[in-house]
């Protein structure tokens, strides 16, 4: 990931998408809300493209006790949404 914005506080719920407003093909972008918290670099879109397009449910986290800040992509487990 790159260009990372605010990041605080780290468990707000993030997600993927092509950054809004953008033309298409949009960069991949985290959001948190309406907040754009990052962008994807171009380097790893087909690898995040790949994860999303499989259809599952995923939670989306950011590591900020890394330098810098790595984005996490899991499943959930168990009944919980996250």
């Amino acid at each position: 990931m790159a260009k990372f914005g605010s990041i605080a506080p780290l468990d707000r719920g993030f997600t993927i998408e092509p950054v809004r407003g953008e033309p298409a093909p949009a960069p991949l972008a985290v959001y948190a809300g309406d907040d754009l918290i990052a962008t994807a670099a171009s380097q790893d879109h087909a690898d995040i493209r790949a994860i999303l397009e499989t259809g599952l449910n995923i939670v989306v986290k950011i590591d900020g006790q890394v330098a810098p800040p790595a984005l996490l992509i899991s499943l959930p487990f168990g009944d919980s949404d996250d």
